[in-house]
């Protein structure tokens, strides 16, 4: 027979045997009705509680394992309730579980998102800014890098276009007669190619070895003049005189030279050491673009 039946049928038994009495004494009714609520309390402290099944009606809390999110690791009080674990609940947690990630000197292996990573400043210097040198090799693996190469802004290493290291200098090392008054006559020159701008400048040292004379010399690369001069010797038989010309000039077409001629007599001589020096017909040039 079910608890239910059982007590259904008490309380018939009680209602017939008390009716009479009951009926007598109002005091006796609220007896019976007290006793009813205990009944009644009995009659639902019959369900079992414990067996999930016989729960129908409410909401569920979420610490008694309702609805609702507990990150981690979990751990229970005893009484039902379940929260969140800490480090020091944990009996087999790891050393990291402690460790305070929000502190960058706490962080000793492992590679930060770059997300995580503040964008260095290259004008700046200490933290934040960069320091030491760029190795040659980070820069196209260093391909072509030397002392005399540069890093261009298309990524390579690349030599300077054309630009000397010293300039170009050259002199007459014999003397050059000038036998005929309708031409020049080669004085000192340069091979300085064909490329970039060029200043080129010198001196010419000459003599008539039978009059006075006139000479005429220019600076040219064999097309184009950059610079010319006249003068006359009037100090007579074997008076040395000189020239000096300067100038600029860009794609030369050819040497770089200063080309003299004697339009008086064919007795006149351009000089390349009447100082003693070997220097007195010079010339130089040096690249500039």
């Amino acid at each position: 027979m079910s608890l239910a039946l059982k007590i259904t049928l008490a309380r018939r038994a009680l209602h017939n045997r008390y009716a009479a009495w009951l009926a007598t004494d109002p005091h006796r009714r609220c007896v019976f009705a007290e006793s009813w609520r205990i009944f009644a309390f009995f009659n639902g402290a019959s369900t079992d509680t414990t067996n999930a099944s016989n729960i129908s009606s409410g909401t569920l809390a979420q610490a008694r394992g309702g609805a609702g999110t507990i990150t981690g690791a979990l751990k229970g009080d005893g009484s039902g309730v379940v929260s969140q674990a800490a480090c020091a609940d944990l009996s087999n947690a790891a050393a990291s579980c402690s460790t305070d990630a929000t502190n960058a000197t706490n962080i000793g292996s492992g590679t930060l998102a770059a997300a995580r990573v503040a964008q260095g400043n290259l004008a700046a210097s200490g933290n934040g800014g960069v320091g030491g040198n760029l190795p040659v090799t980070n820069l196209n693996s260093g391909t072509s890098a030397s002392s005399s190469t540069f890093w261009r802004g298309d990524g390579t290493w690349a030599t300077p276009s054309g630009v000397s290291a010293s300039p170009i200098t050259a002199s007459l090392g014999a003397d050059v007669a000038m036998n005929n008054t309708a031409n020049y006559f080669p004085g000192p020159s340069v091979a300085q190619g064909a490329s970039g701008t060029w200043w080129v400048s010198g001196t010419v040292t000459f003599k008539d070895t039978a009059a006075s004379a006139q000479f005429d010399c220019k600076l040219w690369d064999g097309t184009t003049v950059i610079s010319s001069a006249g003068a006359v010797n009037n100090g007579g038989t074997n008076f040395i005189n000189s020239i000096s010309l300067s100038g600029f000039l860009a794609t030369p077409a050819g040497n770089l030279r200063i080309d003299c001629k004697d339009i008086t007599a064919t007795t006149g001589v351009i000089i390349f050491n009447g100082s003693g020096n070997s220097k007195d017909s010079t010339i130089s040039a040096h690249r500039i673009q």
